[in-house]
């Protein structure tokens, strides 16, 4: 009884505005309130049929839980129109999830965040990419700061093509590598006297100037996250504000990765964005 009772004033309530002519609810803004994907944990929920079209939580005891149908109907709103409309991408994709059932979670190491942010780098504006991952600790969860990519770093570990190939004699320890003055010069880069696979640590050289005062955060400028979960599948999940149905955390980007091997991945995802 306590439930119809709510139920009828909730309906109630919404009625008042939608006759409020003076900056009230409309039944469209009222269809993009319910379609709208409004958090991350939301289109997780939704990509797994564990939401019903009313927004309440589904558990493995309600009967539409992971319900196939429900999936179906979801994943129109999962992704950003403007750019798939339902395209054969898509269509293959949402096929692949739904009949091999496959699910997404929050606690799953393959999906990371990008935050890009303002810095003051030594006083002068400069814009850090910050990837974070997700990572268990004492029963609970935290996110963790995973890649930092700056243009800073770039360019004085970035090597350029030199006439010259430079290198340490292989006779410098006779000489007790009294030649090393002649190596760490102003004009050469010591990146190019590492072994072969060196790559630089570009998160502790960022902690590292951090805490010698060099990096002053300013604030956030965008967020969205890379999301690996589904085999063979990339996608990014991004905030998109518009103001109609299509719009909130939807998929703006989908790869099939069928062809680049699992262990590259999350360096192919990090390196092609810049």
């Amino acid at each position: 009884m306590m439930k119809k009772w709510n139920l009828l004033i909730i309906s109630l309530f919404i009625s008042q505005f939608l006759v409020n002519a003076q900056g009230g609810l409309t039944q469209k803004s009222l269809e993009k309130m319910f379609a709208e994907t409004k958090q991350v944990s939301q289109f997780f929920r939704r990509f797994n049929a564990e939401e019903d079209i009313k927004g309440q939580i589904l558990y493995e005891k309600d009967k539409d839980y992971r319900n196939i149908k429900l999936r179906k109907s979801y994943f129109p709103y999962l992704f950003d129109q403007t750019k798939f409309n339902h395209a054969a991408l898509e269509s293959e994709f949402q096929n692949y999830v739904i009949t091999n059932q496959h699910f997404l979670s929050f606690y799953s190491p393959k999906w990371m965040a990008q935050v890009q942010a303002e810095f003051l780098y030594n006083g002068k504006p400069q814009q850090v990419e910050l990837f974070f991952k997700i990572e268990m600790e004492n029963g609970g969860s935290k996110w963790v700061l995973h890649h930092v990519y700056t243009d800073i770093y770039q360019q004085h570990t970035e090597l350029t093509d030199t006439p010259e190939i430079r290198f340490i004699h292989p006779k410098s320890h006779e000489l007790d590598f009294m030649n090393l003055g002649k190596v760490f010069t102003p004009e050469n880069n010591p990146r190019q006297y590492t072994y072969n696979e060196f790559k630089p640590d570009w998160l502790s050289i960022f902690v590292y100037e951090y805490n010698l005062g060099q990096w002053k955060f300013k604030q956030v400028t965008r967020t969205w996250f890379h999301v690996w979960q589904v085999p063979n599948w990339y996608f990014t999940l991004e905030y998109i504000n518009r103001n109609e149905l299509n719009s909130g955390w939807m998929i703006t980007n989908l790869i099939d990765i069928s062809k680049i091997p699992e262990n590259e991945l999350e360096y192919y995802i990090v390196t092609s964005l810049h």
